[in-house]
């Protein structure tokens, strides 16, 4: 029985002598902050993407069309706030940091927004208008938003509506990490920068 114990401990001790370094006694340390988002289409090109902050993507549903009727932009204790209210479900999105200034679908027209970077927001299966039985605008409030108190969001700016696809451009002062929430009663998409 002596034998097989020795030959283990033979065994582990030369594994343990193969994995160490010169600096063995200095710890290793990983911190994670978030679990990777799912994989999601780059708006910008993959250059302009910051490694450090992915963007975060949700499928679009299969059916159906959520129709914006609101957006929203504020200075919250966190940090500053930009709130999407839908009709309807939500839609399917993906949110990243992308080149800017944004074009407009189908002119390919440069879209001009304020601050040294900028978030595209394109949400699938949205739109500011119901065509059901006509045309009907959901979202009447400006193309352009701005909050005198932000400290991160220069200003918010609709871009194309086409399609079945929104694009909205959120300029700010500088790259920094954003979460995206999904709430409910009514639907929103809340974009939170930190």
């Amino acid at each position: 029985m002596r034998k097989p114990v020795i030959a283990l401990a033979l065994v582990v001790s030369l594994v343990l002598a193969g994995c160490g370094s010169k600096n063995a006694s200095a710890p290793s340390t990983t911190t994670t902050s978030e679990p990777a988002p799912p994989a999601s289409t780059t708006i910008g090109t993959p250059s302009t993407v910051p490694a450090d902050i992915p963007n975060i993507s949700v499928p679009a549903k299969k059916s159906g069309t959520a129709h914006l009727t609101d957006v929203r932009v504020a200075h919250q204790p966190a940090g500053d706030r930009i709130t999407f209210e839908f009709a309807g479900d939500s839609p399917g999105y993906d949110i990243g940091y992308a080149t800017m200034p944004p074009r407009e679908s189908g002119s390919g027209k440069e879209v001009p927004v304020a601050g040294s970077a900028g978030i595209a927001v394109r949400f699938e299966g949205a739109s500011a208008v119901n065509l059901t039985g006509g045309y009907k605008k959901t979202y009447k409030g400006p193309s352009r938003l701005t909050a005198p108190d932000t400290t991160a969001v220069t200003e918010v700016v609709s871009v194309s509506d086409s399609d079945g696809s929104l694009l909205w451009a959120v300029g700010v002062k500088e790259k920094r990490p954003f979460g995206v929430e999904v709430l409910t009663s009514p639907a929103r998409v809340v974009i939170d920068l930190r």
